[in-house]
């Protein structure tokens, strides 16, 4: 991503480079391996994408779940956090949370360690709580 931002190919191709030499070759493969691949104009767009004009026209409940650990890999889980509850929480139903020790899948930790991806049960609670939470059981089946 970081070559989305600064055009810095040969520093990319090294990084790239040492990740398919390494533990990391599988991930590495899916990434572009020239400058003027289609995916780096994609991901120039979604590194300039604000979404918070979208938010701000909806008028539904919000529920935003964040892993804390994807602040290492590919969101500004913290400056993001801070956004939501700054331009979108005073006025609406917002929820945000943000799950310590998962990433951007929101994997249990400890079983990710051990190589499994199953989503954390205090996730799918929470998100299942909170639905419940604003549904009201008369319009359940109409």
């Amino acid at each position: 991503m970081q070559f989305a931002r600064d055009g810095d190919w040969e520093r990319y191709d090294r990084t790239r480079s040492g990740a398919l030499a390494g533990g990391a070759a599988d991930a590495a493969r899916g990434f572009p391996s020239t400058a003027d691949h289609w995916l780096w104009a994609w991901i120039a767009k979604v590194l300039e994408f604000d979404p918070m004009p979208h938010w701000q026209r909806m008028s539904l409940p919000v529920f935003f779940a964040y892993g804390e650990t994807d602040e290492e890999d590919n969101v500004p889980v913290g400056a993001s956090v801070s956004r939501i509850r700054a331009e979108l929480a005073p006025e609406r139903d917002v929820t945000v949370q943000v799950y310590p020790g998962s990433g951007h899948a929101l994997y249990d930790p400890v079983l990710a360690e051990e190589g499994e991806g199953v989503i954390r049960d205090d996730f799918a609670d929470d998100l299942a709580a909170w639905i419940e939470s604003r549904v009201s059981s008369t319009s359940v089946g109409k």
